[in-house]
């Protein structure tokens, strides 16, 4: 249940970042304080408000939920804290605004991950040209996807406004072209 009516810092974003606590069935997220003097309801506010900005949803459970995955999605040697640390960046540069756009950037994010892990397994000198082969065709599918994804994510955010641009027009002989804006009717557009 959100917290409400309660002094947060306004140095939230420089001054608190998620960390992961990794059991082996769940991660579970929190943030690192480094401002100890606060209360426990605050502490919980603040994460409420990184999570909520972070995935553009006002459910900290959904919030919790998403990143758990995405977590869960990545592949990263460096460890599950570096990880969250890394969606959360991510997602705030990403901008959702919604639950929906928050399932589409978090997908964005997963799929960049393995896109680059395919390629570099595909780099690899100790990789046989078979395997390399593999990689390289993972890394096309998962960049399919990744486009796709991507303009499900614009697509969804113009809320179906459609922009129409004419790349190349061709004026027949005795023809007219009109470069510009047109303006029909009476006044000074008309005039000239």
């Amino acid at each position: 249940m959100p917290i409400k009516n309660l002094t947060i810092p306004n140095n939230i974003d420089t001054n608190y970042k998620l960390k992961t606590t990794t059991t082996e069935k769940n991660v579970t997220l929190s943030v690192d304080f480094k401002d100890q003097n606060l209360s426990r309801e605050q502490k919980l506010a603040i994460q409420e408000k990184i999570l909520s900005k972070a995935t553009g949803t006002s459910s900290p459970e959904y919030s919790e939920l998403l990143f758990s995955q995405t977590l869960a999605a990545l592949i990263n040697p460096r460890g599950h804290t570096f990880s969250a640390n890394a969606i959360s960046g991510a997602m705030l540069d990403l901008k959702p605004r919604d639950a929906m756009e928050s399932m589409l950037c978090s997908r964005l994010i997963v799929l960049q991950n393995h896109i680059m892990n395919c390629l570099a397994r595909a780099a690899s000198s100790e990789q046989t040209e078979k395997k390399t082969d593999l990689n390289i065709n993972r890394a096309t599918k998962l960049t399919r996807a990744f486009n796709e994804t991507l303009e499900a994510l614009n697509r969804y955010r113009r809320k179906g406004q459609q922009k129409i641009t004419v790349q190349h027009v061709n004026v027949s002989d005795g023809g007219q072209a009109i470069i510009g804006d047109l303006t029909t009717g009476g006044g000074e557009s008309a005039k000239k």
